[in-house]
C-alpha cells in the first residue's frame, strides 16, 4: 500500500549551484533519502543536472569571483516547473530565482517554503562598500521580508534565522 505522501513532488528553486550553498548541498544529500517517500524532488539551479537552468546574465558576485550573481531564463524556469508541476516549491534565496520561484509557485498553486539560512543584510558587508553597500542592504532587506511574508512555510536553520524571519513577518517559520 502506497503513502498518500509518496505522490509528493518537489521543486527547489536555487540561485546557487548545490556544492555552494547550505540549501543546495542538502537537496545532494537529503534527496536520495526522500525519494522512497516522496514521488519527485528536482532542484533547478544553474550548473546542476544534466540540463543546468540556462542563464540569462551572470556576474561574480563582488568580494568573491568564485561565487556568482545570475538571471534563469523566466520561460525554462516556468516550463520545468509546469513539467513537474510540483504541491511544495523551496526557494532558497532572495534574488531573481526565488522570485520567479514563488511567483510560479503562486501560480501553479504550490505550497511556498522560504529557507532561511543567513542573514542577508549582514553580507552586505562582505561583498560590497561605499554607496553599493546601503543600497544592496536596502534591496535585501525588502527582498527577504517579501518572500517571508509570502511563504506559507518558512524552514531555518538556526534559532537566530527563525526570531529574523517571525521579526520580518514569517508566518509559520520553524526550526529544521
Amino acid at each position: 500500500m502506497r503513502k498518500p505522501y509518496e505522490q509528493l513532488r518537489v521543486a527547489i528553486v536555487s540561485d546557487a549551484a548545490p556544492e555552494r550553498t547550505a540549501v543546495g548541498n542538502s537537496h545532494c544529500v537529503h534527496s536520495p533519502h526522500l525519494r522512497p517517500d516522496i514521488g519527485r524532488v528536482e532542484l533547478m539551479s544553474p550548473g546542476y543536472g544534466a540540463e543546468p537552468l540556462p542563464q540569462w546574465l551572470s556576474v561574480p558576485l563582488p568580494g568573491d569571483a568564485t561565487q556568482r550573481i545570475g538571471v534563469p531564463s523566466p520561460l525554462e524556469l516556468k516550463r520545468r516547473l509546469n513539467a513537474l508541476r510540483p504541491h511544495t516549491v523551496v526557494v532558497a534565496t532572495p534574488g531573481v530565482h526565488g522570485f520567479l520561484g514563488a511567483r510560479y509557485a503562486a501560480g501553479l498553486g504550490a505550497r511556498l517554503v522560504y529557507v532561511m539560512h543567513t542573514h542577508y543584510e549582514n553580507l552586505t558587508r562582505l561583498y560590497w562598500r561605499g554607496l553599493m553597500r546601503p543600497v544592496n542592504q536596502a534591496y535585501l532587506r525588502k527582498a527577504n521580508r517579501h518572500l517571508l511574508q509570502r511563504a506559507d512555510r518558512v524552514a531555518a536553520v538556526a534559532e537566530e534565522m527563525r526570531l529574523l524571519a517571525e521579526a520580518d513577518g514569517a508566518r509559520g517559520a520553524c526550526l529544521v
